[in-house]
């Protein structure tokens, strides 16, 4: 017991000193009164840890892979039954990517979408989809977009035209535009005179892409959210929902 209360000292001081410097707060492990078991490398000085948070009843509640002492790669977390209870990718201390949660029979609940952004200095929550025990999606309390392509595939002959339809779904408030930007790959706006911004028409725009260029051609921005809430019991005023999205495109010569 003695050595198990060292162990979460232990990694509590290497959760604080090396996170902190990747300028994040890296939530500690909780010791669920049964026992940590970890293994670690040492690869070109740093150090990655594969952890397995087990019950006193011998149950796997967590497994999460750590690098630099920071949560870096898959963390899962699991039913009593030992169904995924929730899974998904850190990086360097800041969830990105997909998020996945299910019910204790394996119906996929909800997913959550992750970027960062502002120099990697954020995890942004981007969009949410949540879903019934059939798998249909609850749109009165998901709020993401679908993006469709005139092109049934990710690349196109120089000289084809292409056009895009965004559909907001979900919408929070009444209201939407969207504005079309240079971002990089922290979502930041490269040039503002760049930007094109257009109001959306129940929640959906349509646009034809005329000019672009042989290779790879990224078409980025921000959907905003904005006006008379919907549900005024969760907001009760105007507020304003932004939703990032980056996506790219071949061009054949």
């Amino acid at each position: 017991m003695h050595n198990n209360i060292l162990l979460i000292l232990a990694l509590c001081i290497i959760f604080y000193t090396s996170c902190k410097e990747h300028n994040n707060d890296v939530s500690r492990l909780v010791y669920h009164d049964g026992r940590i078991e970890f293994t670690f490398k040492l690869k070109n000085d740093t150090l990655d840890y594969k952890v397995i948070i087990v019950s006193p009843q011998g149950d796997t509640q967590r497994i999460l892979y750590l690098k630099d002492s920071c949560k870096h790669g898959i963390d899962s977390t699991f039913h009593k039954n030992g169904k995924v209870e929730f899974t998904g990718n850190w990086y360097y201390g800041f969830r990105k990517g997909t998020f996945t949660e299910y019910d204790s029979f394996g119906r996929r609940i909800a997913i959550r979408r992750y970027i960062i952004i502002a120099d990697s200095s954020k995890s942004y929550l981007n969009e949410v989809i949540r879903f019934n025990q059939n798998g249909d999606t609850l749109h009165n309390t998901s709020t993401y977009y679908d993006l469709y392509s005139s092109s049934k595939t990710d690349t196109i002959t120089n000289g084809e035209k292409i056009s895009f339809k965004i559909v907001l779904r979900g919408a929070l408030f009444d209201s939407a535009y969207v504005s079309f930007c240079d971002l990089d790959k922290y979502y930041r706006t490269i040039d503002s005179s760049s930007c094109d911004t257009f109001l959306m028409q129940k929640m959906s725009i349509s646009l034809q892409h005329i000019k672009y260029n042989i290779g790879e051609n990224i078409y980025s921005g921000t959907i905003i959210n904005y006006g008379k809430p919907f549900d005024t019991s969760q907001y009760k005023q105007s507020q304003i929902r932004i939703i990032y999205f980056r996506h790219s495109y071949y061009v054949k010569p």
